[in-house]
């Protein structure tokens, strides 16, 4: 066993995934470790893949993968011995390691492992964070009974939004902190594309809302002749997406780049002239953050997290997500209304900047853990 007397603080993550796959969580942990040189790292995720390694160093975080060769996400029942798994390989490590806390991110899977956990190493602090996108309302029954009773769990809970704490408060009397991501601020070359480009960056599924984009165009074009939509992502819809383009007209003013390395993304952002997402749902909207440090405005729904934000005609336009003629409008009124648009570009810089900049996030994520860490 190790000594207790560190001389950094240790703190043991959970998360379902971790890089090279890219997400909320992943990049929130990646940039949270990478500024916090005096605290330890150390993260259990799962193993999706029988050629991943099992174990490796990424950045100041060092990874543990669980779940071996049936970790395939496709699959059911791995999906729900995941937790198991991420569980066991962790209280592993805390046969040998001393910890000062563990720390679950989203209350899925890995919060799952966290709930377990907690049962046999009941002593060691447990924040919870929540960051998820989707609709928690209308899950299933028993996805909201699991998740109520991993959120019961924590000794602290986080939340990237005002929306998600209240969701968290329903369920605990814990303190709930609102953590959000962040956004790495830089100054980025403004090169334009020579045509009005509208930019979406999203996974093609349904929560998303890339169809309303869509058809939203279709009227866009009407107005400005010239405009091109940009559509940056993946996903299960994209088959069904590229034919509905074509069945309205718009398909050669629409590409569909696909997948673009995350840190390739910000020349992406700056060339465009607006970015839109009418999400159906959304923790916080980490892409609205994106746009918003290139100096790019956005169009967003005011759903979820994302009213935190996007503050209607000071850091970006509300739209109705359920009416296309409602988004083209709001896209339509950016594109000509520049005293507007230059207000809403420098007010969400602004914001960026003081609040939600990764070296701020990091700053409240040290605080936490020294506030929860055990003597």
């Amino acid at each position: 066993m190790e000594s207790t007397t560190t001389a950094k603080p240790r703190i043991l993550l959970l998360s379902t995934a971790y890089l090279p796959l890219i997400g909320g969580s992943e990049l929130a942990i990646h940039h949270i470790a990478n500024r916090l040189t005096g605290t330890d790292f150390d993260l259990v995720t799962g193993r999706y893949h029988p050629t991943t390694k099992l174990m490796e160093t990424i950045g100041r975080v060092r990874v543990f993968r669980a779940g071996g060769r049936w970790a395939r996400i496709p699959l059911v029942l791995p999906k729900l011995l995941l937790p198991i798994a991420i569980a066991a390989t962790a209280l592993r490590l805390m046969r040998t390691h001393h910890y000062d806390a563990v720390h679950a991110y989203q209350a899925s899977q890995a919060a799952g492992a966290a709930w377990l956990m907690k049962i046999f190493r009941p002593r060691v602090p447990l924040i919870i964070t929540i960051q998820e996108g989707k609709d928690l309302e209308n899950q299933s029954w028993l996805v909201r009974l699991i998740r109520s009773a991993i959120i019961r769990r924590a000794d602290v809970v986080t939340a990237i939004s005002a929306h998600l704490a209240a969701y968290a408060g329903r369920y605990t009397s814990s303190p709930i902190r609102i953590i959000p991501n962040g956004v790495t601020v830089h100054t980025i070359p403004q090169v334009k594309n020579p045509d009005p480009t509208i930019l979406t960056v999203s996974r093609l599924v349904p929560k998303n809302n890339v169809e309303g984009v869509i058809r939203a165009f279709v009227a866009v074009r009407r107005s400005i002749t010239n405009a091109r939509l940009a559509i940056v992502g993946d996903g299960p819809l994209r088959q069904d997406l590229e034919s509905l383009a074509s069945e309205l007209g718009i398909r050669e003013a629409v590409d569909f780049i696909g997948i673009i390395p995350h840190e390739q993304l910000a020349v992406v952002y700056a060339a465009a002239d607006v970015f839109v997402r009418p999400s159906l749902s959304e923790g916080l909207g980490s892409v609205f953050l994106e746009a918003m440090a290139a100096r790019v405005p956005v169009v967003a729904s005011a759903v979820g997290g994302i009213p935190d934000i996007v503050h209607d005609e000071q850091t970006g336009l509300v739209c109705n997500q359920h009416d296309a003629a409602d988004i083209a409008r709001a896209i339509v009124r950016v594109l000509e209304d520049r005293p507007l648009r230059e207000r809403m570009v420098l007010n969400a810089e602004r914001m960026v900047r003081e609040k939600y900049d990764w070296d701020i996030i990091a700053l409240h994520m040290d605080r936490l853990y020294k506030e929860i860490a055990r003597p």
